[in-house]
């Protein structure tokens, strides 16, 4: 008899440690590293250049790029307001992001937030990207300030 509650307690064992596993994987995919650059002018007039990384819970949603942003130290204006049902979005903001214009629009699927890319941010000069029901229009091409932007989606 001791034998099969030694197979019960071992079998508990390995079904606990699959699902703390399965748990941290999921958690793990859910992340994004940011990686935020500042640059200071120190007592001698040298401008150094100071780098900050910070793990922050990927953005799915408006809510969530918002909460990423702050989570990664870059400053977020409120709301400015954009007029996301021009272009068939369900929702969406115009958000001043650490000195750079970013306009978030959300849609109700994938292809929409594709075909709203291709048909009103056709632009060389801003980034354009879409991430999953995300559209994200950043008023920038310089990967400095885009980078950090980006890293959350």
């Amino acid at each position: 008899m001791s034998g099969k509650k030694t197979m019960v307690v071992a079998g508990i064992i390995i079904i606990a440690v699959a699902m703390i596993g399965v748990v941290f994987i999921s958690n793990y995919k859910d992340k994004k590293t940011v990686t935020t650059k500042t640059t200071t002018t120190n007592s001698q007039g040298q401008k150094e250049i100071q780098t900050k990384t910070t793990e922050v819970t990927k953005a799915t949603d408006i809510k969530s790029a918002l909460a990423a942003w702050k989570e990664a130290g870059l400053t977020v204006s409120d709301d400015q307001g954009a007029y996301y049902q021009m272009i068939g979005a369900s929702s969406g903001g115009k958000y001043t992001v650490s000195s750079t214009e970013v306009e978030l629009y959300e849609f109700s699927d994938n292809t929409k937030a594709n075909g709203a890319k291709t048909s009103y941010f056709a632009s060389d000069s801003d980034t354009v990207l879409v991430s999953g029901t995300l559209l994200i229009y950043i008023h920038s091409t310089d990967e400095t300030q885009t980078a950090p932007i980006k890293a959350v989606f």
